[in-house]
This record gives structure tokens, sequence and C-alpha cells, in this order.
């Protein structure tokens, strides 16, 4: 009894806070992989957490269309431990203003070159996800030291823009040694949405020049399918070197009767080197995922990564590295998602 009475009085001394702001919302995910994953030379199974979160976020009406907003989103769990290990405010977490001029936020953000690689993600979170060839210069960030600006709607056109600060001076300089730029322009509507990005972070990765990256990707939506496609470009400079990679790729979901959807996603990557040399690889993943409701997905998808004898790429978030260059390594996964 005594402890029913304590459990009700910290219930309490929670919800009245969060009662007094009516704004306020508690929203989530929890994503997990069961499966077997195998690096080309050997497997195991493995319990994987894809991104799962839990966030707060709010707003307070200041008048004459002004609002603040904010949110604090954080992770639950890692990569290798389910629902365990999670990180107070790791994702997008930020305080800022919305109105009729758009939005201005400041805090930890993804960059607008990277919002519009995950719109085109069949296999986002999963073993699938693109980002195993696309993020190999670490170019979509989700980023600390944000300062960002969303116009407002415009007809379904919009444009987002972040300047990012590492807060590092140099001391002989007075140079910040890490600056980032990232802008993006969308249109949507029933049927489709487009859009681009560019991107420059100053002495990234090593490179005192540092990687520029450019993006452009869309989906059509028509008679229950959904075609997406993606195509990014990226260049690193250093003192005598100059590194590209590029990447191209198309996906498919047939969704039938509301519930059921058929899925299939394929990415190639080009990476050459100032003496010309390249090194490829590429991802195809198929699946299939079933709606228990609006809230609740469960599903299967195999998908599998081919490297070149100059690569030795893995999947995302694979449990195993790649043992060795011109390995396959590929993975089976069943998983449910709950959102909340």
């Amino acid at each position: 009894m005594k402890n029913n009475l304590i459990a009700l009085a910290v219930a309490a001394a929670v919800a009245a806070p969060m009662a007094a702001s009516a704004d306020a919302t508690i929203y989530g995910r929890l994503h997990a992989d069961f499966g077997s994953v195998s690096n080309g030379d050997q497997s195991t199974l493995a319990i994987t957490n894809n991104a799962s979160r839990i966030g707060f976020k709010g707003s307070e009406d200041l008048g004459d269309g002004l609002k603040a907003i904010w949110q604090i989103e954080s992770s639950i769990g890692g990569d290798s431990s389910a629902f365990s290990g999670g990180t107070l405010a790791s994702r997008n977490t930020f305080v800022g203003l919305s109105g009729g001029f758009g939005t201005a936020l400041i805090g930890r953000h993804d960059t607008p070159y990277k919002i519009i690689g995950r719109k085109v993600d069949l296999f986002g979170d999963q073993y699938g996800d693109t980002r195993a060839l696309t993020n190999v210069l670490g170019q979509d960030a989700r980023a600390n030291n944000v300062i960002a600006y969303a116009t407002p709607a415009m007809g379904g056109f919009g444009i987002l823009a972040a300047y990012v600060t590492d807060n590092q001076v140099d001391a002989l300089t007075n140079d910040k040694s890490a600056d980032a730029y990232s802008i993006n322009a969308t249109y949507s509507s029933d049927m489709f949405w487009v859009g681009g990005a560019y991107q420059k972070m100053e002495q990234a990765g090593g490179y005192t020049d540092g990687i520029t990256a450019a993006r452009l990707a869309g989906y059509v939506k028509l008679a229950g399918f959904k075609i997406t496609a993606g195509l990014t470009d990226q260049e690193a400079k250093d003192v005598g070197v100059k590194d590209e990679l590029s990447t191209y790729g198309i996906g498919a979901a047939y969704t039938i009767g509301g519930k059921h959807v058929i899925k299939g996603q394929y990415y190639a990557a080009t990476a050459k080197d100032i003496a010309g040399d390249e090194a490829k690889a590429s991802t195809a993943s198929i699946g299939y995922d079933y709606k228990l409701s609006k809230k609740t997905t469960v599903g299967a998808y195999y998908s599998m990564m081919t490297n070149d004898e100059n690569a030795d790429l893995a999947l995302w978030k694979s449990p195993v590295a790649t043992a060795d260059f011109d390995k396959d390594p590929n993975a089976f996964a069943g998983y449910i998602k709950v959102n909340f």
C-alpha cells in the first residue's frame, strides 16, 4: 500500500506541470529488428534498435500570430542493445519562434541536406538504409549549434536554411574551424514531392578545404504506387587531395488495401580519389510491411550490399563489420515499429 501511494505521488508530480501546459506533447517511436546478419564470412543473430526515440514538444501563443516553439528529443537504446543506453537530447532539440514570417530556431537539428535524403529512403533506419553509401563522408549530419530558418508555406514551395557553428576558434588565425552551411528547396503536391539541397562543411573529416555536397530527390504517388529517386554528389578537398563520391538510386512501393506494402530499393555509389582510382558499392533491398494500425507496423525484409575489389562497406548499423574487400554483407530481418 505504501509503495502504491508513493507511485501515485510521483505520477501526480509529473502530471501536474504537463497538465498546466496544455500544448505540451509526448511522442516517440520504438522500432526494433530481429534477424540474421552476415559480413560475407560469418553471420550472427542480432536484435537491432532502429533509431527508437522519445520526445517532448510544445508551443506558447504569444499573440498576433506569433508562437514560441520547443522540442526535446532523445534516443532510446544504442546500436547493439535495444531500448537501453539512450542519451538525453541526443536528437533534434531546439527552441524558436514561429509566425507569418516562417519559423526560426536554434539548437541541435538535422541539416537541410540530410532532410532531403530522408524523405525518399524506403528502408530508413534499417539495414537497407541508403546512408551506408551516402554518409561515407559524414554529410548526412544531425548538427549541434544550429541556427535555422524555414519559410512559410508558399503554394507548395518551401526553403529551409541552416548555419552551423562548432564554437571552435583558431587562436592564431581567429577563424572558425568547422562551420557549415546547408540549404534546401522543396515543392510538394498531392501526387509528388521534389527537393534539392546544397551543403558546405568547412575543414570537415580532416579535409582542410572542407566538403561540399549537393542532392536532388523526389517521389511520385500514382494508383497505389510510390516511386522514389535520389542523386547525390560530394567533393572533399585537402592540400593536394580531391576525393569524390557520387550516389544514385531508385525505389518503389506498392500499397494493397491500405495495409499491405511491397517495396524494393536499389542504390549505387562510386568513389574516386585524386589519382582517378575508383571504388564501387551498391545496396539492394526488398521488403513487406503490414500495418496493424495507424501507429503499429510489422514486416520483414532482405538487404544486401555488393563491394568491388576496392570497397569494403558494411550495411547500415550492422553488428558485424565487413571482413574484407570484395565481400557482400547481407541481412534478413523481421521488425516491429510502434509510434506514439
